[in-house]
């Protein structure tokens, strides 16, 4: 999750899955003002049309559960407003899979929606939340492990390199006095 995102009425934290920005079907239920389970009944009823990779994701339980911080998700029943629709864990709730929205799923999951509000949303989200070119997707833990590998290699090299000016620093110096003294005339270079 990032820094929060000015969605007309409310602000929400991007969540991303592969690197891309995505939205649940409640968030657009809540978004939206509709129903609870008007999305879900929605993409079911559609479901032939999207394709799954370009369109959506089915995560599992894994995979949301951490996306969304390790706790459990909770549908927005009483959430309209809300940033996030996340609740520390508790006895039962949602353990299934779970349809994360890309860019194309929620624009086809939306386009029979035709009234002010559902052209204010569509707009903000897909300018603000899945087009804004600054907000990024969080590292993955192999790209924080590739990350700090490389830094202690160049921390490391580094060392070594500071390591190879003091020695040749010191032979400067040891030249340079040999040097003044054979000029002195106190010793031959050649002895």
């Amino acid at each position: 999750m990032g820094s929060l995102i000015k969605i007309v009425d409310r602000k929400v934290a991007p969540v991303f899955f592969n690197k891309r920005p995505i939205v649940t079907l409640p968030q657009v239920d809540d978004f939206h003002g509709r129903a609870q389970g008007t999305a879900k009944r929605n993409f079911r009823a559609n479901r032939e049309h999207f394709i799954e990779g370009e369109d959506f994701f089915e995560a599992t339980y894994e995979e949301w559960n951490q996306l969304f911080g390790g706790t459990n998700f909770v549908p927005p029943k009483r959430a309209i407003g809300t940033t996030n629709f996340v609740v520390p864990k508790t006895k039962g709730g949602h353990r299934g899979s779970m349809i994360l929205l890309t860019l194309t799923g929620y624009m086809m999951l939306v386009k029979s929606l035709n009234d002010e509000k559902a052209w204010q949303i569509h707009r903000a989200l897909v300018t603000a939340y899945f087009m804004k070119r600054q907000v990024k997707p969080p590292l993955t833990d192999d790209e924080r492990d590739t990350i700090r590998i490389r830094f202690l290699a160049a921390e490391e090299s580094i060392g070594e390199i500071s390591r190879s000016v003091g020695r040749a620093r010191s032979t400067v110096q040891r030249v340079t006095s040999d040097l003044r003294a054979a000029r002195a005339g106190q010793m031959s270079l050649f002895s």
